[in-house]
């Protein structure tokens, strides 16, 4: 039989934390959402809370798992009472001040049934303030209850290379408006991967100010178990071993991800002696693991990052780089390793070394058709 990897869910996002009716296949099929469970807890503490007005911001790197937490709290609020979630679309799609406007007034007024008559008619030449009175109204149908906007990447649209500069002000001076009301009904759930370097601090802390950030970090230990155990056991029909999970976990570095396309390829692999070391040589070259680490190379390491990969690279990130050789080599690229381990891409282990946390990525950049390019353009002296 043809393995079928569809249920694993690769690159897709999930949201379900327990068994559910398909509504295509009408069948019972596993859950799909595991673990950020105080994650969860927090975002909801604050958007439920009568007296906390901030807004949401889940900060995760890419393919850490923040739009399948975005679209599990939706599902959470939809049973609120009191919470009309509103879901936007990804701010990659909105360039502009007036963009986001008219995607907000027009998802709201979907979501709450409300017919325009007129109201959003000529709208995009508004000011702020005007802007402001047509949501004012638009939440005077509301009995009681809360709008919750949820916008995925909010700060796409600040870094986006379509949105104008002036453009970005004035997205940041709606958004800074609707977490500074605390008379207007609507609250804010976003998802960022980090905060833009496109706008300045000025313009950003009114909303900072007025924002619960959670921060997603890799799978611990147990709950990369529980999830590898139950996909394993439903999509594979395959026990994973102790030193299965072991494996697994040092190859993806607890980030999801990564872990799904470990366990994609493991289905694919024969069965056998050596199936899983098969299935992670397979997992390096997987074209997702691919596109996922050539964009976060090129748009989310500055220099300093990307010549600190690139030398891991070129060591097979097996031996590393020792604290005091990278101190050697300048200041810029200590903080750099630095950052790369806060943010969970590097580790140092019991001998003081930088190695990768996500184990793939040392195979990955062995075989990166890029690689040698990039160590020409990344070299560092000294290395």
């Amino acid at each position: 039989m043809v393995f079928d990897p569809t249920p694993i869910k690769l690159n897709q996002f999930v949201y379900w934390d327990h068994p559910y009716q398909h509504p295509q296949l009408g069948i019972e099929v596993g859950r799909e959402f595991f673990d950020r469970c105080a994650e969860r807890d927090q975002a909801l503490q604050v958007l439920t809370s009568p007296t906390d007005r901030r807004a949401v911001v889940i900060l995760a790197e890419r393919r850490m798992g923040k739009t399948s937490l975005l679209r599990h709290l939706v599902e959470r609020l939809k049973a609120s009472p009191d919470l009309v979630p509103v879901q936007l679309p990804s701010g990659g799609s909105l360039h502009s001040a007036v963009d986001l406007f008219n995607e907000i007034c027009d998802h709201m007024s979907a979501t709450l049934g409300l017919e325009q008559d007129g109201l959003l008619e000529e709208v995009d030449g508004l000011e702020l303030a005007d802007q402001l009175c047509v949501l004012e109204q638009l939440c005077n149908s509301l009995a009681g209850e809360t709008v919750v906007l949820c916008l995925d990447e909010l700060d796409a649209c600040l870094e986006h290379q379509e949105t104008p500069a002036p453009e970005r002000g004035k997205i940041l001076g709606l958004v800074n408006a609707l977490v500074s009301r605390d008379d207007l009904p609507i609250r804010l759930l976003c998802t960022m991967i980090r905060l833009p370097m496109s706008v300045t601090a000025a313009e950003m802390n009114p909303f900072l100010e007025r924002a619960a950030p959670i921060r997603l970090t890799p799978f611990a230990r147990p709950e990369m178990d529980e999830m590898l155990t139950e996909l394993a056991q439903a999509h594979l029909n395959l026990r994973l071993s102790s030193e299965d999970l072991d494996s697994l976990y040092c190859q993806s570095g607890g980030w999801p991800f990564f872990a799904k396309v470990a366990l994609v390829c493991l289905g694919e692999a024969e069965p056998g002696p050596g199936r899983l070391t098969r299935a992670l040589e397979a997992a390096a070259r997987h074209v997702a693991v691919s596109e996922a680490m050539e964009h976060i190379f090129r748009n989310y390491f500055d220099r300093n990052e990307k010549a600190l990969v690139i030398a891991l690279g070129q060591r097979g990130g097996v031996t590393g780089m020792h604290v005091e050789q990278i101190e050697h080599l300048g200041a810029e690229l200590a903080i750099a390793a630095r950052r790369l381990a806060a943010r969970d891409f590097l580790q140092i282990d019991a001998n003081g070394r930088y190695t990768f946390r996500i184990g793939l990525l040392a195979a990955w950049f062995r075989q990166w058709s890029k690689l040698e390019e990039m160590a020409q353009i990344y070299h560092i002296d000294g290395s």
